[in-house]
């Protein structure tokens, strides 16, 4: 509808005639000013009026309408989100009175690989067959809240752990269960002692410190080769990398033989006292972001709480001589070993230009 303009002045005048020109009676002649085009009278202006107002309820109406329309969608799709429930399978008609029965449930974790053999797997058999665990729960370690105190990674072992579980206690016909179960275990796995707990401990969340200890050859701190990539990249930075007399020998001409000159290297006094002073600086709590992956500065969770780093003297092993770093601390993140021990072995490595011949 086309919208018109109204000035106020000159509608009111010409209303005004009008109606002087009613009371006049037709006999009466009154003069009508109709010199400003485009007037309309008082009935005119009431019927736009009008117009408008049932245009504006039809509009209503229409918005109502479609408003009751998607209620009704949203409420049919509520229905079907109810007849497929999350973690089952779909039947075949898609609702709860399918002809086929629902599968079983998705599982919420990773399941264990049967086929790999683990000391958690070889212990909790042991518990099964002297009888601590029942046959009802003999398939799954979960149903008895197995946990650990510690975990590693793969291709590294514990030497010793904290393990929680729900047992059966005490065991009818075993008078002593730690040597029972000692005789169910190969001999590289032993069993120490069993205590009774509170019902809510749980081993992991309950262990305040843990210990790791790390081996590594004492050939890594001799200073880079010449034309290395680590050299290479210490002179980029800067720093002063004088040749160590290591190398001054005739270089060999395998990786082999390279590998067997390294083994006869012997670690001196000083470089191993320059380790143990630079491994200090990570005692404490202190964010350990980027000795991690996925992790960001203000994560909290980044922050850990080191007690104690103690460095061995060496040892020699065969033909390397290896030295073994002791970690102790409250929890540690991924990789954040691994890192400290490169961290200040390189740092010693810098600061330390000492051949140990």
């Amino acid at each position: 509808m086309e919208a018109n303009s109204y000035p106020t002045r000159s509608l009111n005048r010409s209303l005004e005639d009008h109606d002087e020109l009613i009371e006049a009676g037709p006999s009466k002649r009154v003069k009508f000013d109709a010199a400003e085009p485009g007037l309309k009278t008082r009935e005119a202006a009431q019927n736009d009026v009008a117009q408008q107002d049932n245009e504006t309820e039809k509009a209503k109406a229409t918005s109502q309408r479609s408003g009751d329309r998607s209620k009704s969608k949203r409420g049919k799709d509520k229905d079907r989100g109810r007849d497929r429930r999350r973690g089952t399978r779909a039947t075949e008609g898609g609702g709860r009175d399918g002809d086929e029965p629902k599968g079983p449930r998705l599982p919420k974790r990773q399941q264990p690989d049967p086929n790999l053999r683990t000391i958690e797997g070889v212990l909790f058999n042991a518990l099964v067959k002297v009888g601590a665990v029942s046959q009802d729960n003999a398939d799954d370690p979960v149903k008895v809240n197995l946990g650990r105190a510690a975990r590693t990674d793969a291709g590294v072992h514990a030497a010793g752990n904290a393990v929680s579980m729900k047992l059966i206690t005490p065991v009818p016909g075993v008078p002593d269960l730690v040597a029972r179960m000692n005789e169910e275990l190969p001999p590289e796995i032993r069993l120490w002692s069993i205590l009774r707990v509170q019902n809510g401990f749980n081993a992991r969340t309950t262990c305040d410190s843990r210990k790791y200890t790390y081996f590594f050859p004492s050939y890594l701190m001799i200073p880079p080769k010449p034309g290395s990539g680590l050299h290479h990249t210490l002179q980029d930075h800067g720093t002063d990398t004088q040749p160590d007399p290591f190398w001054s020998d005739d270089h060999p001409e395998s990786i082999l033989d390279d590998l067997r000159r390294k083994r006869t290297y012997r670690i001196n006094s000083k470089q191993v006292e320059a380790l143990r002073l630079i491994a200090q600086a990570f005692n404490g709590s202190h964010n350990f972001h980027n000795f991690t992956i996925g992790r960001d500065f203000g994560d909290r969770s980044c922050v850990r709480h080191i007690k104690s780093i103690t460095i061995a003297d060496p040892v020699v092993y065969g033909e390397t001589e290896w030295i073994s770093v002791l970690f102790h601390g409250q929890s540690f993140m991924l990789h954040q070993i691994v890192s400290v021990l490169s961290d200040f072995t390189i740092r010693a490595l810098n600061n330390v230009n000492i051949s140990g011949k």
